[in-house]
């Protein structure tokens, strides 16, 4: 459970830390542009940083429950693992999708 916590407070950090890049890129833009942009780069940092550290705690948690399951029963190994790889796969895929967002706003055409 400690682990846990301090898995949080690390995501937690690093978005903060992402979100203050952003920042930094967002007051140039804002000076160029407006706020409209320096919204856009704020958003996608801690969207990327949320989305990448949920995704990796989540992650652990699963392959930690599926090697706990196969330690339990060694003859479902093969199910439990193909079940672990669908779930990895999934959350990974969200993670990607946050990352394709996030390029969108950075890169896309502003709504003007």
């Amino acid at each position: 459970m400690k682990t846990l916590r301090a898995q949080s407070r690390l995501v937690v950090v690093l978005g903060m830390l992402l979100s203050l890049l952003g920042v930094a890129d967002a007051e140039a833009a804002e000076e160029a542009k407006g706020f409209l942009p320096s919204a856009y780069v704020l958003t996608a940092g801690f969207a990327l940083g949320l989305a990448a550290g949920l995704a990796a705690l989540g992650q652990g948690r699963a392959v930690s429950s599926a090697v706990e399951a196969i330690g339990r029963q060694p003859g479902a190994a093969q199910r439990i693992q193909v079940v672990m790889i669908l779930g990895l796969a999934f959350m990974e895929s969200l993670a990607l999708f946050v990352f394709v967002m996030a390029i969108i706003l950075l890169f896309g055409k502003p709504i003007s």
